[in-house]
Formats: C-alpha cells, structure tokens, sequence
C-alpha cells in the first residue's frame, strides 16, 4: 500500500547541514506507491479528472466518495479545468461537512440520479443500560467493523442517537449486525 517518507533527507534529497524546516514548506507531504512517488493530492486531482471525463463521455452521472474539507479545496483548485462539465456537491443534508460530488447536469444527460446517500439511525438496544454515546463511538464503531472512510459522511449524535450518513449501496452491512453491546444498527 502506501508508504510514508518520514525522514526529509529522504525524502527532498537535502543535504546534511542545510535547513530542512525551510526545504520542506516547499513540498507537501509524499507517499509512496509500488516504488513510484505520488503526492495525495495528484492523486486525488487525477480521480476528480477521471470521474469528469467518465460522466462527459458516457454521458452519465458519476460520483466520489464523501470528501472532507480539504478534499473540497483540492477539487476547487481544478474547477476551472473541470468546467466542461456540470457538478453538484451534496452531503445528505444542508448542515453536512463531508459531501460527495456528482459530476453531469439533466440539461445534458436528460434525466436525474439522486446522490446514493441513505440516513442512518443507530441507537442503543437498551437505552437503560447504555453509556452516553458520542461522535467518537459511532465513528469508531463503524471503522471497527472495517468500513472505509470514504464511505462515510457526516455523523451527528442527538440524545443518545446517531444519524449517520452513508453511501446507501452499502446498506447491506448494517442490516442485522450488532456493533457492540448496546448498540443495534437499524436502516
């Protein structure tokens, strides 16, 4: 998988005795992937780039993962790049921070895909017996079970309960499974 350059004399090639503090606000942060160096970034911009060609040429709508903030000014930067075709972000719910992005409009393709996010409601089986239950569990509930982040939306937690927000093809894992001991997950 990826591996991260820890050393910035590895990384940057500085020599011995030179500032590396100076050198490396230069360079953002590089990972490697089978022997090829990559900023995430790059990455990240090749994926927007992939999936707006995809939706131009096919001609049908297209979708990320859910992005967080950064991931959102990383897109802004190509915006102008990516004009070709139309796109609309959206989280599940105006108060979202992480939202995924669809690229293509129903002018141009003719009819309209929703975003495949579904809402979620966890709550504790026994509401007397649970522990108050924050932000912090559910997330950590949810990547114990092995679910990817990008999957993923915002999460927010209101007496004891949480709406999750997440991309709905994936539903199928919360259908039966209990997280822990006072949790039941219910779609």
């Amino acid at each position: 998988m990826f591996t991260r350059h820890t050393s910035f004399h590895g990384a940057f090639g500085i020599r011995h005795g030179e500032n590396p503090v100076k050198q490396a606000a230069v360079f953002p942060i590089q990972y490697t992937l089978r022997g090829k160096t990559m900023e995430t970034e790059e990455l990240l911009k090749k994926r927007f780039r992939e999936l707006a060609g995809k939706s131009y040429q096919n001609n049908q709508f297209t979708f990320t993962g859910f992005l967080s903030l950064a991931d959102m000014a990383c897109f802004y930067e190509l915006e102008k790049e990516l004009s070709y075709v139309p796109y609309k972000a959206w989280g599940g719910s105006g108060l979202c921070e992480r939202v995924m992005l669809r690229f293509g409009g129903e002018e141009e393709l003719g009819y309209l895909e929703e975003f495949p996010i579904a809402c979620i409601l966890a709550k504790p089986a026994a509401e007397k017996f649970a522990d108050t239950l924050t932000h912090r569990d559910f997330l950590g509930a949810l990547m114990n079970l092995g679910i990817e982040r990008s999957t993923l939306g915002d999460i927010f937690v209101a007496d004891n309960t949480g709406y999750i927000f997440k991309k709905s093809q994936y539903l199928f894992l919360f259908s039966a499974w209990k997280t822990w001991r006072t949790l039941l997950w219910k779609t």
